[in-house]
């Protein structure tokens, strides 16, 4: 069985580096295309995520405004000295703490998400490959 050796000659210097500047500009185009997608993906998962809280929220809320329609009466019924504002107002205090601590857990939480990161992530870590070889 023969076998066929092509003869190939050294390509000079400006074809090596148009090649790999086509190459960066082609792996920059699929990147950006990645992240766009990925972009995309996730503000439609956010958004489908948002629906059901915002209802939840809706439900809470009414739900804790009867709660402390109750708690202010029933405090008042337990302590007859005390005037209906009065139970009115030690129950908004307790839903106001609760209410701030709840915020600044959140607040926190969120300042930790980075959605784009994973994107530009993997853009550095092919640019990185792209220039090794």
């Amino acid at each position: 069985m023969a076998m066929q050796v092509e003869n190939h000659q050294d390509a000079p210097v400006s074809t090596l580096v148009s090649g790999i500047v086509q190459d960066a500009q082609k792996l920059f185009v699929e990147q950006m295309t990645l992240f766009q997608v990925e972009f995309k993906h996730d503000m439609q998962r956010t958004w489908m995520a948002l629906v059901p809280v915002v209802i939840g929220l809706a439900v809470l809320l009414t739900a804790f405004f009867l709660l402390g329609m109750g708690a202010s009466h029933l405090l008042c019924t337990v302590l007859p000295e005390l005037p209906l504002w009065g139970g009115y107002m030690a129950v908004g205090i307790f839903v106001a703490i609760g209410g701030t601590l709840l915020t600044l857990w959140g607040k926190s939480m969120l300042a930790d998400v980075k959605p784009v990161d994973t994107a530009l992530k993997g853009l550095e870590e092919n640019v990185k490959w792209k220039t090794k070889n």
